[in-house]
């Protein structure tokens, strides 16, 4: 199966699953005030301290600037 996914996509399972957990924990920081602990835990990564250098490898900053930069505003 990881053969196959690596074949068809050119990333790895894990890189793939990454790539989700990171699209959905940009969601929850624009549209929730949930703190950033609990947006790691919600999207499957309980060390506070990994989910930062995840999400800083992939978004280029850390999740509270993000979150800063693009929380929703009501209209």
């Amino acid at each position: 199966l990881c053969g196959a996914v690596r074949e068809e996509t050119g990333q790895t399972v894990g890189q793939l699953l990454e790539q989700k957990r990171v699209r959905e924990a940009k969601r929850l920081l624009r549209e929730t005030g949930l703190p950033v602990s609990a947006v790691a835990g919600q999207v499957g990564i309980e060390d506070y301290n990994y989910f930062t250098k995840v999400f800083r490898r992939a978004v280029g900053m850390t999740p509270a600037r993000f979150r800063a930069q693009n929380r929703k505003r009501p209209d």
